[in-house]
């Protein structure tokens, strides 16, 4: 396959030999290729962050349809988030005193399940893990839109291809509840933003867990059936 280089694009110097046989032989300096990898990657970090505080404002706006109907339970976070905004680790969802749904342990042992077979296909180690920690994001956000189907919420949904190996993800367009939309792509993202706020400002004054309790009247205000 021929290659035609232009001066002005390419910033790279290349070295033809006299013999027309020889095949043009380029270089490109270290620096270029430093410059080239940093934006590469502040690119690749950027879109990880979106990822992240997309999946977190889903979450919150998904808690805000959940707590009009139970008591939902929190841990503190394993590690505060500087770049995004706080995922929240959900402990359990309390219906009734007859009804919990232990929500941390179901998705530990869900995500287990895919980590062994990660291992046991010759996945690395590293990667697994990685692997792990992003799968008990999705497999969060689609538990909690599973107990709002089964109260009547519908959802249209855009699914994301995940990276190789991780749980495919639906992003959540609108939030649906007797043909009615209740929460659309316009107003979406402030809701979302409005509960991850005031949640994690309850749980800066909170100890090892927080009880957000049925029908909560401040989040009530933000997210409105």
């Amino acid at each position: 396959m021929k290659t035609f280089i232009k001066e002005q694009v390419m910033q790279s110097t290349c070295q033809r030999k006299i013999n027309e046989l020889t095949p043009i032989v380029c270089t490109t300096s270290s620096t270029e290729y430093d410059n080239s990898s940093s934006v590469k990657q502040v690119k690749k970090n950027k879109t990880s962050r979106e990822i992240r505080n997309s999946q977190t404002i889903q979450q919150a706006v998904l808690i805000g349809a959940l707590n009009y109907y139970a008591d939902i339970i929190f841990k503190q976070p394993a590690k505060k988030s500087i770049t995004t905004h706080q995922y929240m680790r959900i402990k359990s969802v309390n219906f009734s005193d007859e009804n919990v749904v232990s929500f941390a342990e179901f998705l530990k042992t869900r995500c287990y399940e895919h980590f062994r077979y990660d291992i046991s296909h010759g996945v690395a180690l590293k990667t697994a893990k990685r692997r792990y920690q992003t799968n008990k994001k999705t497999d969060g956000l689609h538990l909690l839109m599973d107990l709002l189907n089964e109260l009547g919420f519908e959802f249209n949904t855009k699914l994301t291809e995940g990276k190789s190996g991780t749980i495919k993800l639906e992003n959540i367009l609108e939030v649906r509840k007797e043909s009615f939309i209740i929460i659309n792509q316009k107003n979406f993202e402030t809701v979302g933003r409005e509960i991850n706020t005031l949640l994690n400002e309850r749980m800066k004054h909170a100890g090892k867990e927080m009880t957000l309790s049925r029908n909560d009247p401040e989040l009530s205000q933000i997210f409105r059936l």
